[in-house]
């Protein structure tokens, strides 16, 4: 171990410490060395909910300046982890407005540093379309769960995203695409998992993506230009309603993408072509 300078160590750390944060607790345990050597690579992964949010937060503040730089960040927002949990959050709007404001500014610290960001909402829909406040370097972005009843005007942006995924959403705004297209402007690919088949989905897919057969589209409907790939999950089984019109659509959305080589449809538990 003494063989070896610090700064060599340090990037050792940096390699090891991707996941949610358990290999950084672990080399902290090794020894009062270690724990020195891995103090500004234990932080650069980090995995939280609800509760531990506020915990981790006071540790961050409490922290030496610059000694937490987070690079990945997965914060899970359960807002229906049982009943009592549910009475606590929709009667206390001052827990709820605490949640928000605690995730807030934690991107606040670290929106020069971080590089991937995965939100899971569930119970309650996000504030924001993509993210709050502009996030330079994020490359890739993962938000899970449904999308805001009334989105803010405000448009951030996101210079360096290039992954950019939708899971487990029902209905989205009418805008969602041009809002990607403004906010994104470099994005390359785009995952889209609903909750179940939708046909207006599918029907702005083949719009956005089949410009030539739709001169006359709405002009919300655009993607960036750098965009090569749009993964969709069709969900699409026997115990589907309409499965008879969802697949035809799907059809409809598979010639597209033989012809653009944008698109992608996949069938339900397939493999997910990229991971935030």
């Amino acid at each position: 171990m003494s063989a070896l300078p610090p700064e060599i160590w340090l990037q050792i750390f940096r390699y090891a410490c991707v996941d949610n944060g358990s290999t950084g607790c672990a080399l902290s345990r090794v020894s009062q060395r270690f724990r020195e050597l891995a103090w500004e690579a234990r932080f650069q992964s980090v995995c939280v909910d609800m509760d531990g949010m506020f915990a981790f937060l006071n540790a961050v503040l409490n922290a030496p300046p610059r000694s937490v730089q987070i690079r990945y960040l997965d914060v899970d927002v359960d807002y229906i982890r049982g009943r009592d949990r549910v009475h606590v959050v929709w009667t206390n709007r001052a827990l709820f407005d605490r949640t928000s404001l605690t995730f807030d500014h934690m991107l606040r610290m670290n929106a020069a540093t971080l590089r991937s960001l995965r939100i899971t909402h569930r119970g309650c829909c996000r504030k924001e379309v993509l993210a709050g406040l502009t996030l330079p370097g994020l490359t890739e972005l993962c938000l899970c769960g449904d999308f805001p009843l009334c989105p803010p005007a405000r448009l951030p942006t996101f210079p360096s995203l290039r992954h950019l995924r939708f899971e487990e959403f029902g209905d989205y705004p009418i805008d969602l695409f041009s809002r990607i297209t403004m906010q994104a402007p470099g994005l390359t690919h785009l995952y889209m998992k609903p909750l179940r088949p939708s046909r207006r989905l599918y029907a702005e897919l083949e719009q956005v993506l089949n410009p030539d057969r739709y001169p006359d589209k709405e002009p919300s409907l655009q993607f960036p230009p750098t965009l090569r790939n749009v993964f969709v999950e069709t969900a699409i089984d026997e115990k589907t309603p309409m499965q008879d019109v969802f697949k035809a659509m799907a059809d409809r959305l598979r010639a597209v993408s033989s012809e653009t080589t944008q698109v992608v449809l996949e069938e339900k538990e397939k493999e997910k072509p990229f991971d935030c």
